[in-house]
């Protein structure tokens, strides 16, 4: 989804529309001219033209200019299209470079999101609210995503964590680290270190928790991570 974003940014990808208008206004333009100083035109023909690669048989130059309004018509639709894309890519631009979709740090899923046996042993059972990726000890945790720090410190349970805001009721938890790497307050970008992977609060062993909260609510991570830091 970044990808197909960064590539609709780059007005070097899309057709150089007004340019293609321009030339076929003169196109136009010029057939008009011929019309008022040659023979009728019901008799006249222009030789066989090649428009985007296609061959066309021979047309008069009524035919032509109307075939050239409707190309000029497109042309036209087109680029109100690429500019509404442009424009509606500049105002998402803040919100999917803030949204979390890489890996804090790479590695297999030990604990997924859900209910599961209590890992400390007994017959009960808890829901885990994020999933649990183990890693060795001073291992560096990356911002899922752009936001604000909210939080950063020791939760009961939880252990050293950061808690990011990324806007539109989205936040993520970052917990167990053996120390915090960032401040309440300060801005964080996608891929900035942010912590180290530890064993504090209530851990069975080294590893990051890691949580996406929506709206108050925690949700599968699973769902929002995309790709792997590079």
């Amino acid at each position: 989804r970044q990808d197909i974003m960064d590539n609709l940014s780059s007005r070097s990808i899309i057709p150089p529309v007004a340019s293609l208008i321009s030339l076929m206004e003169d196109a136009q333009e010029n057939i008009r001219e011929s019309m008022s100083v040659e023979t009728p035109q019901a008799t006249r023909t222009v030789p066989t033209v090649s428009l985007m690669s296609y061959s066309q048989p021979s047309l008069t130059e009524d035919e032509l200019l109307g075939r050239l309004d409707g190309l000029l018509t497109e042309l036209e639709i087109q680029r109100r299209l690429l500019d509404n894309i442009n424009e509606y890519n500049e105002k998402m631009s803040p919100y999917l470079l803030n949204y979390p979709t890489i890996w804090p740090v790479s590695g297999q899923i030990s604990s997924g999101y859900g209910w599961r046996r209590n890992p400390f042993g007994g017959s009960g059972r808890e829901h885990h609210n994020g999933i649990d990726i183990p890693a060795r000890q001073g291992t560096a945790i990356r911002a899922a995503g752009g936001g604000t720090v909210t939080f950063s410190g020791w939760q009961n349970g939880y252990g050293n964590t950061v808690v990011i805001d990324h806007g539109n009721g989205i936040t993520t938890k970052y917990a167990h680290n053996t120390r915090n790497n960032v401040r309440e307050g300060r801005r964080v970008e996608r891929g900035d270190i942010i912590g180290y992977v530890g064993s504090t609060g209530r851990s069975t062993g080294s590893h990051l928790h890691y949580e996406v909260i929506r709206n108050g609510s925690a949700v599968n991570p699973v769902s929002f991570l995309l790709e792997y830091h590079s």
